[in-house]
């Protein structure tokens, strides 16, 4: 009984578009990230809010860079809040750090999230907070949603003295999130910036 023998030649001509099996497919990347949208504050704006997003990813991430006329720095970053729902449906766990001291909190019933990471109207001039809040598994409707964050500003019973801030914090909800509401303290300061991004 006669053999065939294949070769290199003979094989390739099975595929003659190309020599990679990748060919025409889409690139995978497992930890993409695309942007969603962003929002620049242009002085004096009390609130916005990133509506209909899509139900496409596996966690979401909110990067800000904030500063707000408020009177003292290291005040809460904003009030965070999920499908415009308020009453007492985020609990919180943070610790703050300014390079002597650590001290922790907890608040449970709070009506939105809040990281610390705004510079108010005393900071030193045209410092902005910056943060980042990524919001886990955001389109599960059996349940509660999860956030965790880092954060840092100025201390806010010092201006000279940086602040940093992790966190953790659970919307008591069930719906998967189509919106995320960004509420100023007082009012955000032109130029401060909030950004979404989609994690696959």
């Amino acid at each position: 009984m006669a053999v065939a023998r294949a070769t290199t030649s003979s094989i390739v001509q099975g595929f003659p578009k190309s020599r990679s099996l990748l060919a025409g497919n889409p690139q995978f990347d497992p930890s993409a990230t695309w942007f969603l949208a962003r929002y620049t504050a242009t002085g004096g704006e009390t609130s916005f809010t990133f509506s209909s997003i899509p139900q496409t990813y596996t966690s979401l991430q909110l990067r800000v860079l904030v500063r707000d006329t408020q009177a003292v720095n290291g005040q809460r970053i904003s009030k965070i809040t999920f499908n415009g729902v308020g009453g007492t449906s985020y609990n919180q766990n943070t610790i703050n750090g300014n390079g002597s001291s650590v001290t922790a909190g907890a608040s449970n019933g709070n009506s939105y999230l809040s990281p610390t990471a705004s510079m108010g109207a005393s900071a030193t001039a045209n410092v902005f907070g910056a943060g980042i809040m990524d919001i886990q598994d955001y389109t599960n409707t059996t349940n509660n949603k999860t956030a965790k964050w880092v954060a840092g500003s100025q201390d806010k019973a010092n201006a000279g003295v940086g602040i940093s801030e992790v966190g953790s914090g659970v919307f008591v909800n069930t719906s998967a999130i189509t919106s995320v509401t960004v509420s100023a303290i007082t009012a955000f300061v032109a130029g401060s910036t909030f950004a979404l991004y989609g994690v696959l």
